[in-house]
């Protein structure tokens, strides 16, 4: 007499091991994809700005279903620092109109491009540039101070009362 099989279905250690199913397709790699289109949110930004009516801000929410601040944050951060585009906007009947002029860079993003940090403007904590002119001509005002004028020096600079002599 054969014992009765036990239900092995109910715990699910005791379940026999079944193939697995079929991995679903992958999704191409990104080298294959094509780079973002027209249909992304920034491109279709930008060509509602390149028109010649040029978007509100308004028109902008609209389209992209962000908020007034992040369409804001957007055209300052996005379209005139890291893209450089000269975005210029003007009061009209429907409120303030934005639009990129010409497509060229505006004078502040080339100035921003074209500037090198020189000695004279990298700052030092205490905003004062560090130049050998500069350490010169403190030394020189600390020399013409006397010891009350010297002692409220120190205060302000270190934030605590000067040694007493």
């Amino acid at each position: 007499m054969t014992k009765p099989k036990s239900n092995l279905g109910s715990n699910p250690l005791n379940r026999p091991k079944t193939a697995k199913p079929a991995s679903r397709k992958r999704p191409a790699p990104a080298s294959s994809r094509p780079t973002a289109g027209p249909d992304t949110k920034h491109a279709r930004i930008i060509a509602m700005l390149r028109t010649p009516t040029g978007a509100t801000i308004a028109t902008i929410m609209t389209a992209t279903k962000w908020q007034q601040h992040s369409v804001r944050g957007f055209l300052a951060g996005v379209v005139r620092k890291k893209l450089g585009l000269n975005l210029v906007s003007e009061q009209t009947d429907k409120g303030r109109v934005y639009r990129i002029k010409d497509g060229k860079a505006s004078s502040a993003a080339l100035d921003r491009l074209n500037r090198r940090p020189d000695a004279m403007q990298r700052k030092r904590r205490n905003g004062r540039a560090s130049t050998k002119t500069s350490v010169e001509d403190e030394i020189a005002h600390l020399r013409g101070l006397d010891l009350k004028g010297l002692r409220s020096r120190w205060q302000s600079v270190f934030q605590r009362s000067a040694p007493t002599i």
